[in-house]
C-alpha cells in the first residue's frame, strides 16, 4: 500500500512539474491580417496575451523580422536587430540596419547559445557589401551583451516578396559552435544550390 502511494505521489508531482513547464512556453498569435500585414502577440502556455513593453509589443505590427525561440523574442526596432528576454523582461540591441537593404533574415543560434546569425540582404551591393548578402554573426555573453560582431559577403540563397529574406535552419545554419554553412543562391550565384562554409573563431 504504502509503495503504490509513494508512486501515485511521484506521478502527481511530475505531471505537475510538465504542467508549470508547458505554461512557461510562449507562442507568437495572430490578432490581424489585411493584406500582406499580419499582427501578432505573445501568448503563454496557457494562452494568455503576455504583456510586453510598448517598443516591443509595437514590433510585432506588420513585422519585417520577427522570431520567438523560448522565451528569446528577435525583432526589429526600427532599423536595430533587438532581442527581448520575456523571463527577464530586458532587451537587447544586437546591431543596426541601413534603412535601405532589401530585407534581413530570422536569428539562427549556435548550438550553446552564444553566437546568433543573420542574413541581411542588399541586391545593389549598396555601403561596401562585395556579395548581394551579408552574414552577421554576434558573439553574446551570458549577460547577453554583444562582444563581437563578425560579418561575411556571401551569396547566400534568399526569396523576395513584398521583403527579401532567407530561411534560418535551410538556407543558412550552425554546424557547430564555430561553424557555419550556407546555401549559395539558387537563382543568381554562379554556383546555385552549393554549400558554403565559414569557420568563426571563437572569442573566449
Amino acid at each position: 500500500m504504502k509503495r503504490i502511494l509513494s508512486i501515485s505521489i511521484f506521478t502527481i508531482l511530475s505531471l505537475a512539474a510538465q504542467l508549470a513547464q508547458a505554461q512557461n512556453k510562449y507562442s507568437l498569435r495572430i490578432t490581424n491580417t489585411e493584406a500582406s500585414c499580419t499582427n501578432y502577440e505573445v501568448v503563454d502556455g496557457s494562452g494568455n496575451k503576455v504583456v510586453l513593453p510598448e517598443e516591443v509589443q509595437s514590433s510585432l505590427e506588420c513585422p519585417a523580422l520577427l522570431n520567438l525561440k523560448g522565451d528569446t523574442l528577435c525583432f526589429l526596432d526600427n532599423n536595430k536587430v533587438c532581442i527581448y528576454l520575456i523571463s527577464s523582461q530586458k532587451s537587447y540591441s544586437l546591431f543596426e540596419l541601413f534603412p535601405d537593404i532589401d530585407g534581413v533574415s530570422g536569428p539562427a543560434w549556435s548550438p550553446d547559445g552564444n553566437r546568433v546569425a543573420f542574413v541581411v540582404i542588399n541586391q545593389q551591393r549598396k555601403h561596401n557589401y562585395t556579395d548581394f548578402c551579408r552574414i552577421v554573426v554576434v558573439d553574446l555573453d551570458e549577460n547577453m551583451l554583444v562582444v563581437e560582431k563578425h560579418k561575411f559577403d556571401r551569396p547566400v540563397n534568399f526569396v523576395c516578396g513584398s521583403i527579401c529574406w532567407s530561411e534560418p535552419g535551410t538556407d543558412f545554419r550552425f554546424l557547430d559552435n564555430n561553424n557555419l554553412e550556407y546555401i549559395r543562391n539558387e537563382n543568381i550565384d554562379e554556383r546555385p544550390g552549393e554549400c558554403g562554409y565559414i569557420f568563426i573563431q571563437s572569442p573566449f
